[in-house]
């Protein structure tokens, strides 16, 4: 069969996949139906009355009610007690029913006007065969045409890769940025927008808590744009930044596999994590985007033995460190690459290049921390970590001195009395092994206000209370060593549990509530620093496609009540991204993968004595992100805020696998540079 009618026949059968795709996604509906309500009371104000029902295959049907020939002025509500309760033309729809007020709260079988409901045309059960079909003819003709496939791909690999991880991106982010503009902004936000503020007047801030680099990062977008959601459009960029940089390590690899790297890279972004945090004032970002530059860098140094990508690497690795202290698992990354330029004898001048960047960055925030707290080291955090991490295992010790004995008495006492008001029972920490059941119990110990106390114990934190901390906290895994190990075996299990991907207008609901009904960036709410990072808000009015049910802050109404963020075109768009990678990337098999490809490629290394390089390359992401999941969850609860800056280390994993049966080795020109 010939080019031409190889793709005539893929497309025929790949179309109607695409038509159902845009059916059922309601973005390009191929028909809808009319259907005139008949209404039986219910109560208040609502009226039930039945209607055809979909397929359940729809993703979120576009209904649409008229009274009369004219939209109702609400869009449809999660719940039917609103309509019960408030009327006036709100109402709820559920599979084949509608809960619906008149728009005068009067009688709708008696008041003398139509309602009419117009929704897509359900498709018929048997449709569901066109996506298993076009997913054959799709996996056929790249087989049949795969030499052909092969030398486009080399041609235009990176290209075409690039491409398609900026469409995934574009697909899951322009809803946000386009429809509902609302850049998320926490209690942690404030801490890093004061450090920023104080560098911008020449103070010499605190960098052992806040570590300097988002504080920095936020300093220069607020130069050029002083706005929450110019902050939010360049962590986007970043990101998007360190995926490309990704994609592009991998094609320098084996073209080949650059547009697999541009799928499962552009799906991470996707994902809800990498969404909220990319489009919030907090670090975890800037931190991710530090990973993803540092480990594409060093994927293309070591693939060209090239010194700018190498010294790149090693800087961007201290620079992760400066931006959260979870970083420091890049201390073992960068241990095991130098070992590696030393056993293959690179040239001086490219160990220089990896080797001296790194310990020069992290030395100088050691002497800036040392002459602004006394301490010489890079971070001054990690015993804080430390003490929520083994609170519930503290013990008051005749040789502790009176004041540190009561401390931890009210550490105690807070703790377990919260534990005691919720149900939660701490026996388990001596009877089971089951995260789900240990995880709830341990995330008590991670109180701020216990915290605070033993921030405060021995004197100032950084000169008094650190090494009270390390002692008792080693005294207490050495009284209670299983609950400890427990402990991290939790974590653990949770951080390589895949985070979940949920629809993102939940979170802009819980936003809008805050920034549009609370108006908790008001100058009447009395912060001023509040007031200030968050001006944008103040006084705005939530974007057209953000409704307001309800506009007393006082009311207690769940925030999917009082906020409904209805779906635009746009969103329908990141709707589809969404599912698929519901579809595909929710699976355990990802970070199971990650494991094999651990071990495969650690097997390799010692077998070949490290002569093969691509073994390496594959070892060294999986090795390192077994390294951060361990500082992870040594000393912090592992809820996704803290795995998912790794987690693009599953899928790059397996892309990188089968460079494992291939003799990957830097050409010999590029070993004499």
């Amino acid at each position: 069969m010939n080019r031409r009618s190889a793709i005539w026949i893929w497309l025929a059968l790949v179309t109607p996949a695409v038509l159902a795709t845009l059916h059922v996604s309601a973005l390009a509906p191929l028909v809808r139906q009319s259907v005139t309500l008949a209404f039986q009371p219910h109560e208040g104000h609502a009226y039930r009355a039945e209607f055809p029902r979909t397929h359940p295959w729809f993703f979120e049907p576009d209904i649409r009610v008229f009274e009369d020939g004219r939209a109702l002025p609400f869009p449809a509500l999660p719940l039917r007690d609103t309509v019960v309760r408030d009327g006036a033309g709100r109402f709820h729809i559920e599979p084949g029913l509608i809960f619906l007020s008149a728009s005068d709260n009067s009688d709708p079988r008696s008041n003398g006007r139509v309602y009419t409901l117009s929704q897509p045309w359900a498709l018929p059960r048997a449709a569901i065969v066109v996506w298993p079909i076009a997913l054959l003819a799709t996996i056929w003709i790249a087989v049949a045409r795969r030499r052909e496939l092969i030398a486009w791909n080399r041609r235009a690999g990176f290209s075409s890769a690039a491409i398609l991880l900026l469409t995934l991106v574009a697909a899951s982010r322009a809803w946000f940025f386009l429809d509902y503009p609302i850049a998320g902004i926490y209690p942690d936000s404030g801490t890093y927008y004061r450090v920023a503020e104080q560098i911008g007047v020449g103070a010499w801030p605190n960098f052992g808590n806040r570590p300097p680099i988002y504080p920095l990062f936020l300093r220069m977008i607020y130069a050029i744009d002083d706005r929450a959601i110019a902050v939010a459009a360049a962590q986007t960029m970043l990101s998007i930044l360190g995926g490309l940089l990704l994609v592009y390590a991998v094609y320098c690899w084996r073209p080949a596999l650059g547009l697999a790297a541009g799928a499962v890279v552009g799906m991470f972004l996707c994902g809800y994590y990498p969404f909220e945090y990319d489009t919030a004032i907090l670090s975890e970002s800037v931190y991710t985007s530090g990973l993803t530059i540092a480990f594409g860098s060093l994927l293309v140094g070591l693939r060209r033995s090239d010194r700018r990508w190498l010294t790149l690497s090693s800087s961007a690795m201290a620079l992760a460190i400066l931006t959260r202290p979870a970083g420091m698992f890049l201390v073992g990354t960068y241990l095991i690459v130098g070992t590696f330029l030393f056993w293959r004898r690179r040239p001086a001048a490219l160990k220089a290049a990896f080797l001296a960047p790194f310990p020069v960055l992290l030395l100088l925030m050691s002497a800036y921390n040392y002459r602004v707290v006394g301490v010489f080291a890079p971070t001054t955090w990690g015993e804080a970590n430390f003490a929520v991490a083994t609170q519930l295992s503290w013990q008051t010790d005749p040789a502790y001195p009176p004041p540190i004995n009561e401390a931890i008495t009210r550490i105690h006492d807070i703790i377990y009395e919260r534990m005691a008001r919720l149900g939660k029972d701490p026996a388990v920490l001596e009877t089971s092994w089951d995260p789900d059941v240990l995880g709830p119990v341990f995330l008590e110990s991670f109180n701020i206000t216990a915290l605070d106390i033993a921030l405060t114990m021995g004197g100032r934190y950084e000169t008094g209370s650190r090494a009270w901390i390390r002692r008792i906290g080693i005294d207490a895994i050495r009284k209670r060593p299983m609950r400890y190990v427990k402990f991290v075996y939790a974590m653990l299990r949770l951080y390589f549990r895949p985070s979940g991907d949920y629809d993102f207008r939940s979170k802009m609901q819980s936003l809008a509530e805050t920034y549009y009904v609370q108006r908790s960036f008001s100058a009447s709410r009395g912060d001023a620093l509040v007031t200030r990072l968050g001006k944008e808000f103040a006084d705005a009015s939530a974007p057209p496609g953000v409704v307001i049910m309800n506009n007393d802050p006082a009311a207690r109404i769940e925030p999917s009540e009082r906020i409904v963020v209805e779906p635009t075109t746009l969103w329908r768009i990141y709707d589809v991204t969404l599912r698929l990678r519901k579809l595909i990337f929710q699976l355990q098999i990802w970070p199971i993968a990650l494991a094999v490809g651990l071990v495969a490629s650690a097997l390799l290394v010692v077998r070949t004595r490290a002569r093969h390089d691509a073994a390496f390359a594959l070892f060294i992401v999986a090795i390192s992100a077994v390294g951060a999941s361990l500082v992870v969850s040594l000393v912090e609860y592992s809820q996704p805020r803290y795995s998912y800056p790794m987690e693009w280390t599953y899928g790059v994993a397996v892309v990188l696998l089968p460079l494992l049966w291939i003799n990957a080795a830097p050409p010999a020109a590029a070993d004499a540079q």
